[in-house]
């Protein structure tokens, strides 16, 4: 079935291709320094990371998306949001799970 359900074949044949190890990497490497590039356009001082950090904001913005990611560095995301985001990535006997753990 295509994802998304109405992606023509030439749009489907596309898509695969993230399923391919190097286009994936390459992709997510992409995505991650234009992640970076927005974030430093917006007033983050992104020139003073070294590269661990670099990495995790990169990872961090993967996860959450741009925006969500500026709301976490801003300690922005309430407490319905986090779980809202959490239940996304983990599913939601996991996220109730997790939740217990941590407090």
């Amino acid at each position: 079935m295509p994802c998304p359900r109405h992606a023509t074949a030439d749009v489907q044949q596309w898509l695969n291709l993230r399923f391919k190890p190097e286009y994936a990497i390459m992709a997510a490497v992409d995505y991650g320094v234009e992640n970076l590039a927005s974030l430093k356009k917006a007033g983050y001082k992104i020139d003073g990371l070294n590269d661990a950090e670099k990495a995790k904001i990169i990872y961090l913005t993967h996860h959450l998306g741009l925006s969500d990611a500026k709301r976490f560095i801003n300690n922005k995301i309430t407490e319905g949001s986090a779980k809202e985001l959490l239940t996304a990535q983990v599913g939601a006997e996991s996220a109730i799970s997790k939740a217990h753990k941590n407090g």
